[in-house]
């Protein structure tokens, strides 16, 4: 029974004043959305969420019975996946730049904190049904939406406003000054990108990015539309409109084409299930309102333009294809199941090997692996098997609550459906992560709103729902089961490595010099990613081969480069240490004999090619020479003067050949004296094992491992609490009196505990169920721990023990039968055991009572 306080008020009570102060149910949330901008100010935006899920957790704690969510399975191993990703932060990724330092585990621990938050938020508004009404939890999260709003607008009218947050001011400069913290505590109100299509500032305040704001835009207004206009006053309902065209602006001058895109959607799905439930004006209004709206934005001039300019110039998209096709690639190499914790640097830009940030080009370096769209951030950093899980709760979530026709399914189905189009385009961890558990909470909510009528249930019973501690016990009655499997996951991922082999990778760095100018005349210098191809050319894997003594392929050398240098690191994977480093040296050594060779053979035809322009240009001096005389010889044989004309071009042409020929022998000479200097070895030889891949083996089998031990202590748990007659029978020693099912329990609970009930009323199951009851008249109903429903029949039994008649005494009108004292009728259900029925047989008979038998739910 729940302890209620009644506030009495009156002469004697201690009056308003000296009451103490509560605050509502659901305030944490409330704090977090309508405070946000005071939060934004502060520069704790990204923080405040945390600290509203600690002070929630203790007031879950405090109710001591969590209920859980339909498919909440599969989100808690999605979790567990995500908190073993810390073992594999240190692994290198393929396509990836090596993690060094505490960023890693710091960029981790942030995502990490926001899928507990978000979690904790899914479970603080399941639970508190009775207390937070669910208008009243869509109307705070209606109040973000016009904090978005408003934002937005800050951003069009003073798009350049930017000021240090009240946290910035605090924190040392050394730290503020990371990137990464900037992003986290500096508020700007719009972002404008340098070599963008127009030089329109794209709205973002109270976010970083003008994306999130769009992703936060989609997320609130289902909540917005939903929480302020069912069932609000006038004010709330002319807000409504009055806030949606509001929003336009902002809307439009973001630039966001996936909230373009996934609004139309939105709206269409709401128009369908509006049809769905019957409600044809509301869809043909929607439909007609969203119509009319994008009518009047494509007339509009500027509004035309600016979207036309925005639609022909998908300047994203390129990029965007590349860092995801980058992403996969890297976790198809690397770790395919579990993913690799976390996001990474790729070593390179999407056009070259060695491209990279650099005072030229200050945004030469792509994003991280991993980012650009939670979809790539999930695949990442847990794999395939972290997706499917966490799609899987989401589809579960959605499915439970489908069949029901309330606004707030509506809405909660469609923040689902913009979380599934958005996530390839936008990173969601952050406030919309908790928008999007709360639209799950929100499905949860209405599922159990609309079975209380089915079952004839009040808000305050509860049928078969999984709790923490089912979870608890499920795990602790299967630990054996489940460390079993944990254990052969863990050794056929050991396993697996084996038979891939145990390897070694040989490392070495050489740095190759731009080729001298003489020999890149009227040519393009050899680029980095040139030099890649040829290190995987034929002819050094022909070289790395007899250094080993086995045939290599082009898959067992890896080709990185430091950015913007000429510095290219070879890599060898191989079964042992000494052969990595023979395979490494090997490489390098082809790679600058190759170089070499190649600069010998080009500076020798450069020289070749001079001699012969040299001997042309004193050919041609010599004819001119010998034209200047013979000219000279026939004007002084003829008597007359030549022509002024005549020896000056002669003497200019003379000039141009002997200038040319000066020219060819100073290259000549340089060529003669250039010493070829193909490039030489940075950093020597060395090898180390390849650890991360058995560090991937071990925790991809160990994830399968624990996932498979889950399910199976899961279906293990259904089947064996599923108790049988001959089980009860042979193993507890009881009869099973009768079977009922929970949902023929309405007819009964409908009726006053009061009423002399009637077994004409039930139907059949129940009244077999309650014909045995009133005919024994046990002086107790007792249900099995462990079994919520069973507690529920329990008291039920007893009701109808003392205030029903039996089939007999209804038919002849006699008197119900007297109790029968010391006797005992025990009630279980799918959720008992027999070990239980026994320890409460045992029990019971050692105070002097006996068991009459059992109902079995």
């Amino acid at each position: 029974m729940r302890r209620v306080t009644v506030a009495v008020g009156g002469a004697g009570a201690a009056g308003r004043w000296g009451a103490p102060f509560r605050l509502r149910p659901g305030w944490p949330l409330t704090a977090v959305f309508v405070g946000y901008p005071l939060w934004w100010v502060l520069g704790i935006s990204n923080f405040v969420a945390f600290i509203a899920a600690a002070i929630m957790v203790s007031e879950l704690i405090r109710r001591r019975r969590i209920v859980l969510p339909p498919a909440f399975g599969w989100w808690a191993m999605f979790l567990l996946v995500v908190v073993i990703g810390v073992s594999l932060l240190q692994v290198n990724a393929p396509g990836a730049l090596p993690e060094t330092g505490s960023g890693g585990i710091l960029t981790w621990a942030y995502r990490l904190l926001w899928y507990a938050a978000a979690t904790i938020a899914l479970l603080y508004v399941g639970n508190l049904r009775e207390e937070l009404s669910t208008t009243r939890l869509c109307r705070s999260l209606g109040w973000m939406f016009v904090v978005i709003v408003a934002g937005g607008w800050l951003g069009v009218v003073y798009p350049t406003l930017e000021f240090p947050s009240v946290i910035e001011l605090v924190m040392p400069q050394s730290i503020t000054n990371v990137e990464f913290v900037r992003f986290l505590v500096h508020p700007e109100v719009t972002q404008l990108y340098e070599g963008a299509v127009t030089d329109t500032p794209r709205p973002s305040a109270p976010f970083p990015y003008s994306n999130f704001w769009g992703l936060n835009y989609a997320c609130f207004l289902p909540f917005f539309v939903v929480g302020w206009w069912q069932d609000a006053g006038r004010l709330r309902r002319t807000a409504v409109p009055v806030v949606l065209l509001l929003s336009l602006v902002p809307m439009i001058q973001s630039l966001n084409r996936g909230l373009w895109a996934t609004l139309c959607l939105a709206v269409a799905f709401t128009a369908v299930r509006a049809l769905m439930s019957g409600k044809v004006r509301l869809a043909a209004g929607v439909t007609v309102a969203i119509v009319a709206t994008v009518a009047v934005l494509l007339t509009v001039g500027p509004v035309k333009a600016m979207i036309e300019t925005r639609l022909e110039n998908p300047t994203s998209n390129e990029s965007r294809g590349k860092l995801a096709e980058q992403t996969v690639e890297s976790m198809l190499a690397g770790s395919p199941v579990v993913g690799f914790g976390s996001t990474r640097d790729p070593q390179s830009s999407f056009y070259s090997i060695a491209g990279g940030t650099s005072a030229v080009c200050p945004l030469c370096s792509p994003p991280a692996l991993g980012t650009q769209g939670h979809l790539w951030l999930v695949i990442y950093a847990q794999g395939f098997l972290g997706l499917v899980l966490y799609v899987g709760y989401f589809i579960g979530a959605a499915a439970s609550a489908w069949r029901v026709r309330t606004p707030f399914v509506t809405a909660g189905l469609t923040v689902l459906i913009v979380h599934a189009v958005t996530s390839p385009v936008y990173d969601t961890v952050g406030v919309a992560l908790l928008a999007i558990l709360l639209a799950a909470g929100l499905l949860w909510r209405e599922q159990k709103a609309a079975e209380r009528p089915q079952l004839g249930l009040s808000d305050q019973a509860e049928l078969a729902v999984p709790t923490t501690r089912t979870y608890v016990r499920l795990v602790r009655r299967n630990a054996g089961l489940i460390a079993v499997l944990v254990l052969l996951g863990s050794l056929g991922g050991l396993a697996w490595q084996e038979w891939r082999g145990v390897s070694s990778v040989g490392s070495v760095s050489v740095v190759l010099p731009v080729e001298p100018s003489l020999l890149t005349e009227n040519l393009r210098p050899s680029t980095m990613d040139n030099e890649a191809q040829y290190a995987r050319s034929p002819a050094v894997l022909d070289a790395v081969s007899q250094a080993v003594g086995h045939p290599v392929s082009a898959s067992d050398i890896n080709i990185s480069a430091n950015a913007n240098t000429r510095i290219l690191n070879i890599r060898y994977s191989a079964r042992s240490s000494r052969e990595a480093q023979t395979g490494a040296a090997a490489a390098a050594e082809a790679v600058l004999e190759r170089r070499s060779l190649e600069i010998r053979d080009r500076l020798a035809a450069t020289s070749a090619r001079l001699v012969k322009q040299a001997a042309a240009l004193q050919a041609a001096l010599s004819t001119m020479n010998t034209s200047s005389e013979l000219l000279s010889k026939e004007s002084r044989d003829e008597g007359r003067p030549l022509p002024a004309a005549d020896p000056r071009a002669l003497d200019e042409g003379r000039a141009a050949l002997l200038a040319k020929a000066g020219i060819v022998s100073t290259r000549l000479a340089r060529a003669e004296t250039t010493t070829i200097d193909a490039g030489q070895i940075v950093r020597p030889v060395a090898s180390r094992v390849a650890g991360g891949r058995w560090r991937v083996s071990l925790v991809t089998g160990l994830s399968l491992g624990l996932v498979a031990g889950l399910i199976a202590a899961s279906a293990r748990e259904t089947v064996t609490r599923r108790l049988r007659r001959r089980e009860l029978a042979t193993d507890a020693g009881l009869p099973v009196l009768a079977q009922v099912d929970p949902a023929d329990l309405a007819d009964s609970m409908a009726r006053d505990a009061g009423e002399v009930r009637m077994l004409q009323h039930l139907r059949p199951t129940w009244r077999h169920a309650v014909g045995v009851a009133v005919t024994q008249r046990p002086a107790a109903c007792i249900a099995v721990r462990g079994s919520p429903e069973a507690g529920v029949v329990a008291a039920e039994l007893d009701l109808w023990v003392h205030h029903g008649r039996s089939a007999e005494d209804e038919a002849t009108g006699a008197a119900m039968a007297p109790i029968s004292p010391g006797t005992v009728l025990l009630v279980a259900s799918r959720h008992s055991r027999v070990r239980d029925l026994t320890s409460a047989r045992g029990a019971l008979e050692r105070t002097g009572q006996s068991v009459l038998g059992v109902v079995l739910v």
